[in-house]
């Protein structure tokens, strides 16, 4: 009043700005796109007004009316983000506005490796990230020995050893993630030849020696037990419970040896020729009519002379692999089975036979599905 005047102060205020809807919400990683955000009071005139995603600022803001800006959007690879708005010195935000597209992935260059892993393949997709991110691959849920982004498109990857089937691929850029599903493989076993595929039928045990290519190990006797050697490849490079079957029979025992080399107990038979399996991790391998038992042998008949019309005559038969107990051996006269046969031991079986008034027969006996004859 007049030269003298007075204050008081913080009476006065403007309305803050007020955010309502972003447009679009979503947007792809490389970024440089142009939003639009809607709200209130942005004021009637440019006040160098400024938006911000999370904590990056746009690289450009133009204010549009007072209920309107738009932003150039930086590139980026984060979850759901904060949006803030800035006139003058007033600034207001919305939570969860923005958010950037999740990695994808379309193609896998070398899809199927060998169990041994440390092989290089590379990935296709879209929203790797314009700049490297520390990307990162992972197969089922064992991550790659290493990863490298190349670009937006591709990031190259070294995949670690491995046993399992076909497995879902998780690319990682930044905090979001993208994946595939059975875009990758790993090499079944393989199983190629085995020596000596013979063996006696009762023997307790023989140590089967599954081995790789190139490799010359002769069946050799080691304490009593046949050392026999399989080659083939892709069993694994670390004891993933690798087992050995022969037919439908696991072996009483496999170790692990190498990639190449699997060891297995192999328990007595008596059928015919059998496939061969070998089971690392997941993945089941096996080769067809490869090993056999020995068939069983007539060495001597006891008594080998026997009246025409007498009944229930014992005859006793001698010879080997006749198994380590009763496969329900048969004991045959010519043609005639005997009225029954009683299994004594791996080297001996008793028959009575029937009466008969024909000349002179051979001797037949079969154990399980394997027979021999005199």
């Amino acid at each position: 009043v007049g030269m003298r005047g007075g204050s008081y102060t913080e009476v006065v205020s403007y309305d803050k700005v007020e955010l309502s809807t972003l447009v679009p919400s979503n947007r792809p990683a490389t970024g440089s796109v142009v939003v639009t955000v809607f709200g209130s009071d942005f004021a009637r005139a440019d006040y160098s007004a400024v938006g911000r995603v999370g904590f990056t600022s746009s690289e450009n803001t133009a204010w549009v009316s007072d209920t309107a800006l738009q932003a150039l959007v930086s590139a980026g690879v984060a979850i759901s983000r904060r949006v803030a708005v800035t006139v003058g010195e007033n600034v207001n935000t919305i939570s969860e506005a923005a958010s950037y597209d999740v990695a994808t992935v379309s193609s896998v260059v070398y899809g199927n490796r060998g169990a041994f892993g440390d092989s290089v393949f590379s990935v296709s997709g879209s929203q790797m990230g314009t700049v490297d991110y520390t990307g990162a691959l992972r197969f089922g849920s064992t991550g790659c020995e290493s990863s490298q982004w190349i670009s937006d498109t591709q990031v190259h990857g070294i995949v670690a050893a491995g046993v399992d089937g076909t497995l879902r691929l998780v690319l990682t850029a930044g905090v979001r993630s993208g994946s595939g599903t059975e875009v990758v493989s790993y090499d079944l076993p393989t199983v190629s030849t085995i020596f000596p595929t013979n063996h006696p039928l009762t023997r307790v045990s023989y140590a089967l020696n599954v081995s790789g290519e190139d490799e010359d190990i002769d069946f050799e006797s080691i304490n009593g037990t046949y050392m026999v050697t399989m080659s083939g490849l892709s069993f694994s490079d670390a004891d993933y419970t690798g087992s050995v079957r022969v037919g439908f029979t696991t072996c009483e025992s496999s170790m692990w040896v190498s990639d190449t080399a699997v060891v297995g107990t192999v328990p007595q038979g008596f059928t015919g020729t059998r496939g061969i399996g070998v089971t690392a991790g997941t993945l089941l391998g096996s080769v067809t009519e490869t090993l056999s038992f020995d068939v069983p042998l007539v060495y001597f008949v006891q008594a080998t002379n026997y009246p025409p019309a007498q009944n229930e005559s014992l005859m006793n038969i001698s010879g080997t692999n006749w198994g380590a107990h009763d496969y329900t051996g048969f004991a045959r006269l010519g043609g005639t089975g005997c009225e029954s046969t009683e299994w004594v031991s791996d080297t001996a079986v008793t028959g009575v036979i029937a009466a008969g008034v024909s000349g002179t027969h051979g001797v037949a006996v079969t154990v399980g599905m394997r027979g021999g004859s005199y």
